[in-house]
């Protein structure tokens, strides 16, 4: 977990998301799993501006972006959806890569 003064203030915006948090989060993602690792967001209006999409789709490999998000319903798990076509793309190129 990630957390920042505004993030506990309740008062998360893009803005400040983009410049106290995503960073920081990203480059912990990376540090600890390299470039293998699948990011995506909740629903929260900072997760969904355009620029909080844009700079994700620019620093995270394999970014779930806002288009490709399930509609919101509690009953759905992001490993019901796109995350387990992710997964499976990279399997497949990996062995594409391990025949070659």
């Amino acid at each position: 977990m990630h957390w920042t003064d505004a993030v506990l203030a309740d008062h998360q915006n893009a803005k400040c998301y983009m410049n106290n948090l995503l960073p920081k989060l990203v480059e912990d993602c990376h540090d600890v799993l390299g470039d293998d690792f699948i990011f995506q967001q909740d629903r929260a209006l900072a997760h969904g501006a355009k620029t909080t999409q844009e700079w994700l789709g620019q620093h995270c490999p394999n970014f779930i972006d806002k288009e490709s998000w399930p509609p919101n319903s509690p009953d759905l798990n992001p490993l019901d959806y796109d995350a387990w076509r992710a997964i499976g793309v990279q399997q497949a190129e990996s062995k594409a890569a391990d025949h070659s």
